[in-house]
């Protein structure tokens, strides 16, 4: 991700590279925003699933008065959260030493200093959901790979083992989900659609790699990805 400046014009553009530092979306990636008068700075790209958001601070003086805001691109370049940058955090103020992560929910955590109370700078965060939204993550909204107990993105003969493992006392799965107010599922498991994580999924996962009907999500929250 880069800021391509003109005159005192900030815009911002991205590029994938591939392992042998071929560029993909053209010879000139593609722009996510246009030169504008507004200063662009402090730009992050994460992992996100099978995309990346891009975050950064836009300020019309450098200093202060600053917002974050944040894009969602797809593998090929594709702007996920439509053609305008979601606002991560709307008061304008004084920000800096930005930082994100994703956590088990596959929300995607933003972390900056900000100045709005305090001149040396306080710290604070957002969830950025995976649809784009602010907040604690939805009861319902789960992103998830039916089926990909061991949340590697696919759902292979690993994941039997993960979840034999994890019956006998072994790890839980990383990813879990709120179908539910106050129920916390380990949703990617639970491939026969009862809304449950149990051994006897672990028998119809065996079946369906076997050549045995397909994985049948859970309808209070079927995979949102």
């Amino acid at each position: 991700m880069t800021t391509d400046t003109n005159q005192e014009n900030d815009g911002l553009g991205a590029q994938k590279i591939d392992a042998a530092g071929i560029r993909q979306w053209t010879n000139n990636g593609v722009t996510l925003i246009a030169l504008q008068s507004l200063s662009i700075s402090a730009i992050r790209a994460a992992s996100h699933d099978s995309a990346a958001i891009v975050t950064f601070v836009e300020s019309p003086d450098d200093i202060s008065n600053c917002v974050i805001k944040a894009f969602k691109v797809d593998l090929s370049g594709n702007l996920i959260w439509g053609s305008t940058p979601i606002t991560v955090s709307s008061y304008l103020s004084g920000k800096g030493y930005e930082s994100s992560d994703m956590n088990s929910n596959h929300q995607f955590v933003e972390v900056w200093m900000d100045k709005r109370n305090d001149a040396n700078g306080d710290i604070y965060l957002q969830n950025i959901n995976p649809d784009g939204t602010l907040g604690p993550l939805p009861v319902g909204l789960c992103d998830y790979v039916i089926g990909d107990v061991n949340d590697n993105g696919e759902f292979n003969g690993l994941d039997v083992v993960y979840a034999v493992n994890y019956f006998k006392g072994g790890a839980h799965p990383p990813y879990f989900c709120r179908c539910q107010p106050g129920d916390d599922i380990y949703i990617a498991g639970d491939v026969n659609g009862d809304c449950d994580f149990s051994g006897l999924d672990v028998t119809y996962m065996v079946n369906y790699l076997k050549g045995g009907a397909d994985p049948i999500p859970c309808p209070d929250c079927p995979p949102s990805g």
